[in-house]
């Protein structure tokens, strides 16, 4: 049972480096598209917070919908219309087609990563949790070092079309994955909630009593929007240094290795009573490295500012989901824990 748990989540975890690669590579060329075409950072900020809302939007809707219908054909037909949205794209170069395609495509994947993390539980069963938790985050990060680089590349060499196309592929492969998985996405017992309060709502005011839970989401919410501010402002900063397409591929390939190590060192050198500290020191070093990157006179420092801006931001981060998993949260049914969600962030 447990070899075939292991075999089920390995085909997860390669959905998600296959499909995490061609998200980075799509998102990377769609901001390269967009720039190139406008000029204009007002157009970028456009196609960054258009290709999020939809996400955030429907997160709930998302979450509900895992709950309540079957997990593995959620996240089959959220590959497949992703894949489909994305070769409209291939075939389109204005940029407000194109950012309406990627806010479509973010809108139709948004519920495979709530389906992806609450079937892992049953996937891999109690004893490989963590193992199978360590799998995925590898697997996630894997996609994003590998597909901001491809990204850039395919964009300098032969346009933002055949990213968009590479990045369709990429998601039939992974609901290939998908299909392939044989364990089961759910429990065989059905859960109800013992009250009428719906888990969003419960979330909600689980935060709202605990200060320092309503601490951390408001500064989780400021540091979003800073590094946010920051991915506008790389383009033009690019530009500014001639590098193009490569010069972007490699911010956010050294953006994916900071995050990665960042949290690989806050795993193996925090401890429970040094969480708060260690999470407020990251969040300093975060924002002095953000400036550090808007002040460098040369390209070459950029990358190194960038690695340590990643490191601290991914440190923090790690050390903050740690203080709030010992507050131990349990709505009406226990929650299930899940490897970091994808994304299309470039």
């Amino acid at each position: 049972m447990i070899s075939r748990g292991r075999g089920d989540i390995r085909r997860l975890a390669a959905a998600s480096a296959i499909s995490g690669t061609g998200d980075w590579a799509a998102s990377t060329a769609l901001a390269l598209a967009v720039y190139a075409k406008t000029g204009s950072a007002v157009w970028l900020s456009v196609s960054f917070l258009l290709t999020r809302i939809p996400s955030a939007l429907v997160a709930p809707l998302s979450g509900i919908m895992a709950d309540r219908l079957d997990r593995r054909r959620i996240m089959i037909t959220c590959d497949l219309l992703g894949a489909v949205t994305y070769a409209g794209m291939a075939v389109t170069s204005a940029p407000l087609p194109l950012i309406t395609l990627g806010s479509l495509a973010a809108l139709l994947h948004s519920p495979f990563g709530p389906a992806s993390r609450a079937a892992v539980p049953n996937l891999a069963g109690a004893a490989d949790l963590s193992w199978a938790n360590g799998t995925l985050s590898a697997a996630n990060n894997v996609g994003q070092l590998a597909g901001p680089a491809l990204g850039g590349v395919l964009y300098a060499t032969v346009g933002a079309g055949p990213a968009f196309w590479a990045n369709a592929a990429s998601f039939v492969a992974s609901a290939g994955c998908i299909v392939a998985i044989r364990g089961r996405f759910r429990s065989e017992t059905a859960q109800s909630p013992a009250s009428g309060t719906s888990g969003v709502w419960a979330g909600v005011g689980f935060v709202w009593r605990h200060g320092t839970l309503l601490t951390m989401t408001v500064v989780g919410a400021i540091t979003f929007i800073a590094t946010e501010a920051a991915a506008v402002a790389d383009l033009p900063l690019i530009h500014h240094f001639g590098v193009g397409g490569v010069g972007y591929g490699i911010i956010n390939v050294v953006w994916g290795a900071g995050g990665l190590a960042g949290s690989l060192v806050a795993a193996r050198v925090v401890t429970g009573d040094s969480e708060p500290a260690a999470a407020v020191l990251g969040c300093l070093v975060f924002g002095a490295f953000v400036a550090a990157v808007g002040a460098a006179p040369w390209f070459a420092l950029i990358p190194l500012f960038t690695l340590l801006f990643a490191s601290s931001d991914s440190f923090a981060f790690a050390c903050a989901v740690a203080l709030a998993l010992s507050l131990r949260w349990t709505p009406w049914r226990p929650a299930e824990p899940g490897p970091v969600p994808r994304t299309t962030e470039p």
